[in-house]
């Protein structure tokens, strides 16, 4: 569960930094005008990634990971629905997005089988 959460951290501090450091170019690519509302989602994936390296040694962690992946699991889909409603233009973002979407997916779905293994049957 640890490695689980620790991946998640990783990409959030990842991903958040770069979001809140890049939000004009990440707007650009986006299409969007809205600079400060990236920003303001990259700090909240920093603080998101604190709070999972807080969590991820506490003895409660069983507790805590399927609450993290019910926060984490609709949001590839969101993406994905972006894409597909045709929200964002340009290859770039619509591969920004997907690739994004497929991370956080993969780690949404690590998640979701290591709460089923450890969950007693």
């Amino acid at each position: 569960m640890a490695r689980s959460l620790t991946a998640n951290a990783v990409l959030s501090l990842v991903t958040g930094v770069l979001i809140a450091v890049f939000a004009e170019g990440l707007a650009d690519v986006l299409g969007v005008d809205e600079v400060v509302l990236l920003r303001v989602f990259g700090m909240v994936l920093v603080g998101h990634a604190a709070i999972l390296v807080a969590v991820r040694g506490r003895p409660d962690v069983r507790r805590w990971t399927p609450c993290n992946l019910a926060a984490i699991a609709p949001y590839p889909l969101l993406l994905v629905g972006v894409v597909a409603l045709g929200l964002v233009e340009g290859a770039d973002a619509i591969t920004l997005l997907l690739v994004d979407a497929a991370a956080v997916g993969a780690i949404a779905l690590w998640q979701a089988r290591v709460v089923r293994e450890s969950t007693p049957a």
